[in-house]
């Protein structure tokens, strides 16, 4: 865990020269994942483009900016041939990636939409349900200060959570226990 300074110290040493090499690293390994995706649509199956497609996005996501990234998940997306429970994965990882970037709106519009695919396909299995619950609470209703909604989703969860890829189980218990607090009755807490 670096320090802010020791951040801006080391952002500050990056040259020019060192950005333009990372954006020609970033270029080529790009590329490399597009041709993988024409490759998978030449030789391979439905499941191996998706897959393809899919690592795209994820690297767009780490080294790219975030409407590049959105893009590249909106591919995946609008792609016929994706599940209801990869096109609610990929509508979690949108809306953590607006999340992260401060996008509140952004990412709320992408919860909604995994809710309808959600809604449309049955609910999807009980990871997926948990996982959205979760998303809905910490990312949706926490952030605009709803704690006495976002509390039972995350009472919800507790015994099943799965979602480290939001916070830690111990960061989960915190925020089920101050978003509860205030709200349930003290035999039940």
């Amino acid at each position: 865990n670096a320090s802010p300074d020791a951040i801006s110290i080391a952002a500050a040493k990056l040259t020019v020269d060192d950005l333009n090499a990372m954006q020609t690293r970033h270029d080529v390994k790009l590329q490399e994942l597009e041709a993988a995706v024409e490759e998978a649509k030449e030789s391979a199956g439905d499941m191996e483009v998706l897959e393809a497609r899919i690592a795209v996005a994820r690297f767009a996501a780490k080294s790219l900016s975030c409407d590049q990234a959105l893009s590249s998940y909106e591919a995946v997306i609008s792609w016929s041939k994706i599940s209801s429970g990869k096109k609610m994965d990929a509508l979690m990882e949108c809306a953590r990636l607006a999340s992260f970037h401060g996008k509140a709106t952004t990412a709320d519009e992408y919860i909604q939409k995994a809710e309808k695919v959600a809604e449309s396909s049955g609910g999807g299995d009980w990871d997926r349900r948990n996982r959205l619950k979760v998303y809905r609470a910490l990312s949706r209703l926490l952030q605009h200060r709803d704690t006495v909604s976002a509390g039972p989703l995350l009472l919800d969860c507790i015994a099943t959570f799965s979602c480290t890829e939001m916070c830690s189980y111990k960061d989960f218990c915190v925020y089920a226990i101050l978003t509860n607090i205030l709200h349930l009755p003290r035999p039940l807490l």
